[in-house]
């Protein structure tokens, strides 16, 4: 009731099972949903570990784990929160401290969360929590998800106010073990005493109130931490958890559910099943960096030389944990102690790690030392991941130890101005923050030409943010090129605050503008507010409604339902002006879009007809009582010096009243929701049918309350890519050797397309071509780079993955699919598990040229290879996924090069019996210079290279061995999809990104319109359907209509495909219809069922009849017995060949840059 907030101890006194008891033990200042949470013992039963969130101020503590040096650590100006939460809140944010059973000690163990509700400890006695992200951040690039986290002594998370929150690279702060996604994070418990199966035992459950879930996070070691992946468990709606336990008396998981005001229960769950559910052991092993880490924890308030000197030598360890406790046992010696030893160091973590250390404790007069310390580095030859810990030691040199001087700034400069622009998004922001800091010569230029080329929104709005603050350096064209942006952005879309932070950005960079600046962008810079809703009549009053009227009536009505009418209907009560739902409204109330997963439909009803019964504080306003006798009520979204300024009207969140702090009398919550009562008093009852509908689908138009009867159930699709596998698969006889029975068997249940071609004979072309269903002269995307988004004529183009996920399916991800940024497309991703790794220490075959370019009998085991990760996880996922129709997208490596593959797989092909393929000695001869020009210039080896150093037998066997390894893969997930729920109702589709050249046409890798480098395997498999071999020429682009059209989806009329769905099952259908293939501008191939042609842009020809000549060795383009069939080729030839986009150099852009100005030369020399 009225007890301060705090931590207690309630006892029981006379033992009659009642606490009578109650005992303040620390005061703690905070209260609401972002205050103390939970309490917990150590698993040494002699210590209590307690949590409390963002709003609640640090209590006193006798001592501390975690350095007190803790700052906002923010190099360019951080943006509060645009909808005014936690504006003011300085670090260190949430925290966990420990104590005493008697509650006489404290000690602050970790910091640097933003709403961590509950801890967790393991079985090995490490501690774990389930951080809550900032939803209202969804969008932006500082947004940082649900994360399960492992809290080490000292350690440090990074949540800051605003746009202030650390990336989790940040080297000054740990990373989560697992992000989650969306949600609001509750209850944590392990599975230790559970009777369930050992998995699961092992596992942390972890629990989200708002979407009415509960996960199982799996955890494995991974050096002094442990990587993570997690299924969802338990899912209803609503189910709002709010705590669970384990009862070590029946070994169930019991659950409670409630909160703000909805229906309380308790749950409890148990296996049923016929794995064992006893005890398991604890790890025999601990990993050797976990050792090492706990050692450096022990030192930590017990300090002595040795330790200080051992924190010095572990700082150069290659583990993050371990770099990261070695440098906070060394912040708590006198810095003069260790100053001297740190910058002698040579070793690059050693030098980065002891640099932010000095930053962080040393006298301001040692910045320079510091950045000549870092100005040892070799900051282009450094691997990325030590380029951002350089480039943030720099930042923290400048934001700890002030403004330098110019002499210092120019120094900095020589040291990373060269990186940028760079090739990783994340290196890229934060170069550019700290060349704006430092006014580098040319960095707006660099950063808007960024800008244009961004692949996603979140690095576009990372450049905006910190351009907003530069004055200097700007032309004309930057300066309307960042302004034009920001009338384009209304085409982006986020969480709560989202659109008003970007008119916030651009208002701090009008602020920077002269007034002839201003005058020259004219309207750009009074163009309508992003995001704006235009204002709409008002409603006429119904009746007055009450939730026990409504109750019935909804209960019983929700189906069949119009979703187009509910939405309308939302947009007609303002409710998008206060709400986002499903990425679109304003930024004042909480997003509705997961308010089904939380709220029952009394709870929904009470809400709209009742919104003051309750009122989170989360979304509460504030009543200013002024001297004046005048009273101001709303919600603070500025707290800066002697003022407030104050939302006052929530329709229009542009106007602010200011309220002087030294006016107010009385200021306190207010007990009146933002939200009116009487919403619903304007709408007739089957119009609330249809809103309540719309509320209930979360957005989806396909959900159940939109279905009159029942509907037939969606098919799951199991798409399965291969990486640069060509035609060597039994089954299309492209090598006699090749030996790929699971592929061989899939084909033999379902249509094999012999003549299936890619649109690009490069990875991210071509995958885009076939996630988009756009030929790349339509996507402007040819080349190794930029990715997908990078290109305006798809970047907000709906991919394959995102339109199944709007159509009402589960989208999972695992490998390459896309060929870059796969989380963002898919609901869950599985990750890459190292993609083209692992390699030894030196290359085994080719030691020259690029680096992935190798081959041979590597790693020792299939457990260490990626496919074979990549395979587990998804076998793992097809156990766990529920009844919603599902995509499950899995991408193999292999063969790709490094062309590694365990010694068994090469001892299936013994080298000494190796058949080589064909190849003509003279074959180019008849080729044109554009087209020898475009196919020269790569990093491959050359074929007379390979021969001459005896390899390309050894090369041959290689590839085979590592296409008989990823047939394998495909076995192991096929037969684990048989043995599943899902076999009867998922359709497989198989295929290979484009072909691959091992030394026919005198070749070696892909980049050539020939057929070694165009053609693909493509299955496509359904259960009960039809099974055939197809000769007609299709392409990867008719995947994505395909699909669509067996799933019952709608097709779209910017697909450039088309469905193959007649051809299943009847192979001879006409088809008049040949498969393009592109690489670079006007350079095409058409590939028909008989010939192939290809046309450069130089106007070149080639022509091939693959009735005589499979090999292509004889072009017929100069023969005019000919005519006809290059003229009936040439008018498939695409009409529309936009430019490349040439700003991000990549692998393919060098040999077409030189083939072009081979052709420009000669025409010049010819006159035209």
């Amino acid at each position: 009731g009225g007890n301060r907030s705090g931590l207690y101890r309630v006892q029981d006194t006379d033992g009659d099972d009642q606490f009578d008891q109650v005992t303040l033990l620390k005061k703690i200042d905070g209260k609401g949903e972002h205050g103390p949470h939970a309490v917990v013992l150590a698993p040494d039963g002699k210590s209590i570990y307690f949590c409390a969130g963002n709003h609640s101020n640090l209590i006193d503590v006798e001592t501390s784990l975690v350095p007190q040096t803790w700052q906002e650590d923010q190099l360019l100006t951080r943006m509060w929160d645009a909808g005014g939460h936690a504006v003011g809140k300085m670090a260190p944010g949430g925290w966990i401290a420990k104590t005493d059973p008697e509650g006489k000690d404290y000690e602050l163990v970790s910091i640097g969360f933003r709403n961590q509700y509950d801890l967790a400890f393991n079985a090995e006695g490490e501690l774990f929590t389930y951080d809550a992200d900032m939803e209202w951040d969804v969008g932006s690039p500082w947004y940082r998800p649900t994360r399960v986290c492992h809290v080490t002594p000292g350690s440090e998370f990074g949540w800051r106010s605003g746009t202030g929150k650390w990336p989790e690279y940040y080297p000054d702060s740990v990373g989560s073990v697992v992000d989650i996604g969306p949600g609001s994070p509750t209850g944590i418990v392990f599975g230790t005493g559970a009777r369930f199966p050992a998995k699961y035992q092992r596992a942390l459950f972890i629990a989200d109130w708002s979407y009415g879930k509960i996960y199982a996070v799996h955890m494995e070691p991974q050096g002094a931490t442990y990587r993570a992946t997690y299924e969802q468990m338990i899912a209803a709606s609503p189910l709002p958890v709010t705590d669970m336990v384990v009862n070590p008396v029946d070994g169930a998981l019991y659950f409670a559910i409630g909160g703000r005001g909805t229906q309380s229960g308790l749950y409890r769950v148990t296996y049923q099943g016929s794995e064992a559910t006893s005890p398991i052991e604890r790890r025999a092993t601990v990993p050797a960096e976990r050792t090492l880490r706990r050692e450096l924890e022990a030192t930590l308030g017990n300090q002595s030389p040795a330790s200080r000197d051992l924190a010095l030598k572990r700082i150069a360890h290659p583990d993050r944990r371990v770099r990261f406790s070695a440098r906070v046992a060394l912040e708590q010696y006198p810095v003069a102690e260790w100053q001297e030893d740190a910058l002698g160091l040579e070793d690059p973590h050693s030098v980065i790690q002891t640099a932010i250390a000095l930053t962080r404790t040393a006298d301001k007069g040692l910045q320079s030392q510091i950045v000549d310390h870092l100005a040892k580095l070799d900051m282009q030859a450094l691997p990325v991941a030590e380029q951002l810990d350089a480039v943030r030691a720099y930042a923290l040199a400048l934001i700890r130890m002030g403004q330098p001087s110019p002499e210092l700034a120019r120094r900095v400069l020589e040291e990373v101005d060269a990186l940028y622009p760079a090739t990783d998004p994340r290196l890229n922001r934060e170069l550019c923050q700290l060349l704006v800091y430092l006014e580098a010569p040319q960095v707006a230029q660099r950063t808007v030409a960024l800008l244009a080329n961004a692949a996603t929104q979140e690095e576009e709005i990372a450049y905006v943010l910190a351009l907003r603050e530069l004055r200097s350096g700007w032309n004309a064209a930057t300066r309307e090129a960042y302004f034009k942006w920001f009338r384009d952005a209304s085409l982006l879309s986020g969480g709560h605050s989202f659109s008003r932070f970007l008119v916030n950005i651009r208002n701090d960079a009008i602020g920077t503008l002269t007034a002839e600046e201003k005058a020259s962008l004219g309207e750009l810079l009074t163009a309508q507010p992003v995001g704006q809703v235009s204002t709409l009549p008002p409603r006429k009053f119904v009746k007055k409604w009450t939730v026990n009227e409504l109750l019935p009536i909804v209960e019983q009505g929700l189906t069949g339902r119009d979703y187009q009418r509910g939405r309308r209907l939302f947009t007609q009560g303002a409710c998008f002006k206060c709400h986002r739902f499903a990425g679109q409204g304003g930024i004042v109330g909480p997003d509705l879009t997961g308010v089904a997963g939380r709220f029952n439909t009394r709870n929904l009803l009470e809400s709209m007809i009742e919104p003051n019964k309750v009122i989170s504080d989360q979304y509460q306003s504030t009543q200013f009582a002024l001297d004046s006798g005048k009273s101001v009520i709303g919600r603070i979204v500025n707290a800066a010096g002697d003022r407030l300024m104050v939302m006052t009207d929530m329709m229009n969140p542009d106007k602010l009243a200011t309220v002087l702090r030294d006016e107010i009398e009385v200021m306190k919550p207010s007990s009146v929701s933002l939200m009116p009562s009487g919403l619903l008093d304007t709408y007739q009852e089957d119009e609330i049918l249809d809103l309540m509908a719309f509320l209930k689908s979360r957005g989806d138009p396909q959900h159940e309350v939109y279905q009159s009867a029942a509907v037939p159930r969606k098919p799951n699709v199991l798409l399965v890519s291969i990486d640069d596998l060509n035609d060597w698969v039994g089954v299309l006889g492209g090598h006699p050797q090749a030996k790929t029975p699971h592929i061989d068997a899939l084909a033999g249940r379902g249509t094999l397309f012999t003549n299936a071609h890619c649109q690009a004979p490069v990875c991210t072309p071509s995958r885009a071509s076939m996630v988009t269903s756009r030929l790349p002269s339509s996507t402007q995307l040819y080349f190794l780079q930029p990715h997908l988004r990078a290109s305006a004529v798809v970047k907000h183009a709906t991919t394959l993955a995102e339109y199944f996920a709007e159509h009402g399916y589960d989208t999972v991800g695992v490998g390459k699919i896309y060929g870059g940024q796969e989380p963002r497309y898919f609901q869950e991703y599985g990750g890459s598990f190292g993609g083209f790794g692992p390699r030894p220490k030196t290359k085994l075959s080719h030691p020259q040229g690029h680096p992935l370019w190798d081959w041979g009998a590597h790693p020792e085991s299939d457990g260490d290879m990626p496919d074979t990760k990549i395979t587990n996880w998804a076998i793992e996922k097809l156990h766990t996924l529920g009844d919603e129709p599902f995509l499950l997208s899995v991408g193999f490596y292999r063969p790709h090069v490094p062309m590694y593959a365990p010694k068994a797989w090469f001892q299936q092909h013994p080298r000494e019996s190796i058949t080589l393929p064909r190849v003509l000695l003279n074959d180019r001869g008849d080729l044109s210079q554009y087209a020898r020009d475009l196919t020269d210039g790569f990093p491959a080896p050359r074929h007379h290279e390979i021969v001459g150093a005896g390899e390309w037998s050894h090369a041959v066997q290689a590839y085979l061995a590592s296409c008989t390894f990823v047939d394998h893969c495909v076995g192991r997930l096929l037969d684990a999809l048989a043995a599943s729920k899902h076999a009867d109702n998922t359709m497989v589709v198989l295929y290979s990104d484009h072909g691959w050249h091992l030394g026919e046409k005198q070749r070696w890798a892909k980049r050539s319109l020939w057929e070694d480098a165009t053609r693909v395997p493509l299955v496509i498999a359904s259960p009960g359907g039809q099974v055939a071999r197809c000769a007609r020429p299709v392409g990867l682009i008719d995947v994505f209509p395909t699909l669509a059209d067996l799933c019952g989806l709608p097709a779209d009329s910017s697909w450039e495909g088309q469905s193959l769905k007649p051809l299943l099952g009847q192979a001879d259908l006409p088809w008049d219809r040949p498969a393009i293939t592109t690489f670079g501008p006007n350079n095409h191939a058409v590939r028909s069922t008989d010939w192939r042609f290809i046309r450069y842009a130089d106007g070149s020809e080639e022509l091939y009849d693959h009735r005589e000549d499979p090999h292509e060795w004889h072009n017929l383009a100069g023969n005019p017995s000919y005519t006809k069939i290059l003229e009936e080729h040439a008018r498939w030839l695409p009409k529309t060949n936009l430019p490349a986009m040439m700003e991000v150099e990549s692998y393919g852009m060098k040999a077409y840059r030189e083939a072009e100005a081979g052709r420009l030369k000669r025409a010049k020399q010819l006159g035209n």
